[in-house]
């Protein structure tokens, strides 16, 4: 049963918004926290190892560069953890998450909207009717201050694409087009177009404000306490039970 949740980045974006609401929960409890700098409402711990001894589950909505730190913390302290964070090399942390994953379930969720995870799951069930013929266009808008571009979410969109063509016998998706747009304060908007010669069809997802991300960890967090899966690595689609029967790999960053 989880309880208490630690947040790695709490002082950021989005581990603001989930500060806030956990603080008004009647299910779950913010724990002690890790940030860069003091957040009201927030006990911040001196160390990402002790906020994974202090909490029954971890959400990581940090930085790449705290990702290594991360996943040594949890081997310390091994806690179901939620890897919101993008923008990090998995190359460099296969030596980490694979031992990791046998101890904990983990879940890797570089956009953690429920709205955005549905999108992925109709792109991947289209390229079964549209494939030679139709280019493939993914533009993805965000605030000026994202680190990583193209985004996680506009990446994982690309792979499972790919994976949907390669696993109906179609093409590898080489011709796929990837946009990134960087301005103001969006909070994340996604457009995939499927364009012929005579029409297309665009799957759009568009978040209006951080909270529709922080609904996803709540959601995330309820399967994690409720299933209590097996250690390994899930995804939205787990979270989900999406209906694309393409096996996919959640690893994409």
């Amino acid at each position: 049963m989880i309880k208490n949740v630690g947040i790695v980045g709490a002082t950021g974006r989005v581990g603001r918004s989930l500060v806030d609401v956990l603080n008004g929960s009647t299910k779950y409890v913010l724990g002690p926290s890790f940030g860069r700098r003091q957040c009201e409402g927030t006990f911040l711990a001196d160390s990402i190892t002790e906020v994974f001894r202090d909490n029954d589950c971890v959400v990581d909505f940090s930085s790449p560069k705290l990702i290594q730190e991360v996943l040594k913390s949890a081997m310390v302290s091994p806690k179901p953890l939620l890897i919101g964070t993008t923008g990090w090399d998995r190359s460099l942390c296969e030596d980490l998450l694979e031992p990791l994953s046998k101890l904990i379930p983990i879940v890797i969720a570089p956009n953690t909207s429920i709205g955005a995870a549905v999108q992925l799951d109709l792109a991947r069930y289209l390229v079964r009717f549209l494939g030679k013929g139709y280019d493939i266009d993914i533009l993805e808008k965000h605030h000026r201050n994202k680190a990583d571009k193209p985004s996680g979410t506009a990446k994982q969109l690309q792979e499972g694409i790919c994976q949907s063509m390669q696993y109906i016998g179609k093409n590898d998706g080489s011709h796929i087009q990837m946009n990134a747009i960087r301005s103001g304060n969006l909070c994340g908007e996604h457009e995939v177009s499927f364009v012929s010669d005579d029409d297309s069809i665009s799957i759009k997802h568009v978040a209006f404000n951080r909270g529709v991300f922080v609904k996803g960890v709540l959601k995330i967090l309820d399967w994690l306490s409720k299933n209590r899966p097996e250690a390994g690595i899930y995804g939205m689609h787990d979270v989900l039970r999406l209906s694309s029967n393409f096996q996919f790999n959640p690893w994409i960053q």
